[in-house]
């Protein structure tokens, strides 16, 4: 438990082991179905709020009734049975902003504790500052935090954005980290200026030097600005994978049903920004950093600390390429192997590696290296249609390259 109110002062910082008769697995695996989501990030990110409400327990069958529920607790060394009871109305989880990690009045935060001072990332209010940025002491590297994607009272996202830019140019900036793990939305028109300002300045528009932080609450338009940046600018992305992907439904609206008053809400558009062969079922950070419950009670910031202490190496789709290239297949696996026992890709999915790094190779109509490629990522993920479909359309590209032009175009269908 992150916090809890002053009457139960005692259990901030305890260890949840069951709930009802429930293991954390089951109660999780229980509220599952009641989630809306995009991917298994989304269920990440609700089943917390979930479980503060006595109703959805008692509908999940985690408690006997809808007015209180019984914790199984570790706090040190003990374990203790507490039954809880509402204190209050659950507040209502704002669109755009999560602010989940904010401190309640009347509560007791784990994080009051801690001898440092609050990280970075949980120093505003995300509800109330939309986005800020400071230039970290004595560096060159410049910190944005952007909650939201939207226009402020007082100030617009285009002109935050000509702030931004401007703090970049004038320390002459050799890195710019961009954090949007609270950000869960607003409104994607907006982020032109930014993209395209990024896309501007070489100095931080580089491998080690663009750096976005994301995670479970990375949705929406803030969805479409690592959709953005990954496409056009030369990013590192840190953290957890993305709560969203490119090609999802949004901009849900709300219903009210005639008969029984329940609200319900209901998506109104596709958004399409990745091809839609493309089933990835999130943006994988390139580096995985998490946050255990002992780095929050001490106000440390191990996302944020991955992210300064990151060098850039080769690419592996780079580094497979250039082994190809001199006929050593024997140390792309090797590189390949390296790469996906490395905890820090975790999420990163390899095969998208061996596939930009066929690419390259069918580009140029070197079919025979690409072929190379495709073969071993179809021997690594057996179980990858799309493996299989990639391979097959490298052989036989290069079977019509064998072919006289002439008896190829005899061997064309005809329509």
């Amino acid at each position: 438990m992150r916090a809890a109110h002053r009457i139960h002062a005692d259990l901030a910082g305890a260890r949840v082991l069951r709930i009802g008769e429930a293991s954390v697995d089951e109660a999780y695996g229980r509220v599952r179905p009641y989630v809306g989501r995009d991917n298994e990030m989304g269920v990440r990110y609700f089943a917390s709020h979930l479980f503060a409400i006595p109703e959805v327990l008692h509908a999940a069958g985690l408690a006997p009734s809808p007015d209180s529920a019984l914790f199984e607790l570790e706090i040190g060394d003990t374990t203790r049975s507490v039954w809880l009871r509402p204190v209050g109305p659950l507040d209502l989880v704002p669109a755009d902003a999560d602010v989940s990690w904010r401190r309640r009045p009347g509560w007791v935060d784990a994080r009051e504790r801690a001898s440092a001072p609050e990280p970075l990332w949980l120093s505003r209010d995300p509800e109330k500052v939309l986005w800020w940025f400071t230039v970290l002491p004595e560096s060159k590297t410049v910190y944005t935090q952007i909650n939201q994607v939207r226009n402020g009272p007082s100030e617009t996202f285009a002109e935050f954005t000509q702030r931004l830019l401007s703090a970049i140019d004038s320390v002459h900036a050799d890195r710019l980290v961009l954090d949007l793990r609270l950000n869960r939305g607003g409104n994607g028109v907006l982020l032109r200026p930014l993209v395209s300002g990024i896309l501007k300045r070489p100095n931080v528009n580089e491998r080690g030097r663009l750096l976005v932080l994301m995670g479970r609450s990375t949705w929406s338009a803030a969805q479409f600005l690592v959709d953005d940046l990954q496409k056009y600018a030369d990013v590192t992305l840190i953290g957890e994978p993305s709560a969203s992907k490119g090609n999802h439904y949004g901009d849900s609206r709300r219903i009210t049903l005639p008969n029984s008053g329940i609200t319900v809400r209901a998506a109104t558009i596709y958004w399409q920004a990745w091809l839609p062969s493309d089933q990835r079922r999130w943006t994988a950070p390139d580096v995985a950093a998490g946050l255990s419950f002992g780095d929050y009670a001490r106000n440390e910031d191990p996302v944020l600390t991955t992210a300064l202490g990151f060098v850039a190496r080769p690419r592996l789709s780079d580094e497979i390429r250039q082994a190809i290239a001199v006929g050593d297949t024997s140390a792309a696996r090797e590189r390949l192997a390296a790469f996906r026992e490395d905890t820090t890709h975790v999420y990163a999915d390899a095969r998208l590696s061996l596939d930009s790094a066929a690419m390259y190779f069918l580009e140029r109509r070197d079919y025979d290296r690409a072929v190379v490629i495709l073969e071993l990522a179809l021997m690594e993920y057996p179980d990858v249609p799309r493996a299989y479909a990639n391979l097959s359309a490298a052989y036989l590209a290069r079977t019509r390259a064998q072919v006289p032009s002439t008896v190829a175009e005899r061997a064309e269908p005809e329509p």
